[in-house]
């Protein structure tokens, strides 16, 4: 009698679709175009001139191409995929929260330069606008966050010394 009702419970819920299917849909990071956008406009705001990148020379020997580097200085921002975090290795530190900054200091002829190191996992957004809610930002939510860090880079690099 059990295994029927079991059985039973069992059929009902698969005919009701309150069966668990795993999901194919899954938040992506914010496409590097829309991030370089949204990167140029912040330093803008600051008062600074986004221009092409730069390739720049840091601790470990690498060379980083950075995506946009900040005019009249030397120093530049990097958006990171799994290509770029596999050629730069350990030359650019993982961290432990999404909103920290990760710099990374200039090397060999570029001593003085700094690299804001944004990596694309940290501004993952749900696509879909029905399941956004906590833990799975809307693009805007994101965009926004993005848009302060590269913010504080600008405020953090007029503390720097050599300003």
């Amino acid at each position: 009698m059990k295994l029927l009702l079991a059985l039973t419970a069992l059929l009902a819920a698969a005919c009701s679709g309150a069966t668990h299917q795993a999901s194919s849909h899954a938040m992506r990071p914010l496409e590097r175009v829309r991030a370089l956008g949204i990167i140029h406009d912040a330093l803008r705001t600051q008062g600074l001139a986004p221009q092409a990148g730069r390739a720049v020379h840091v601790v470990g020997r690498k060379v980083v191409d950075c995506d946009v580097h900040v005019g009249a200085t030397r120093d530049c921002v990097e958006y990171l995929n799994d290509a770029d975090r596999t050629r730069y290795g350990p030359a650019i530190p993982a961290h432990a929260t999404p909103d920290a900054l990760v710099v990374v200091a200039g090397a060999e002829g570029d001593v003085g330069a700094h690299v804001l190191a944004l990596d694309d996992r940290d501004f993952l957004y749900e696509p879909d606008p029905d399941r956004t809610g906590p833990g799975a930002p809307s693009v805007g939510e994101v965009e926004d966050r993005l848009r302060r860090v590269v913010i504080d880079f600008a405020v953090w690099l007029r503390t720097q010394p050599s300003r």
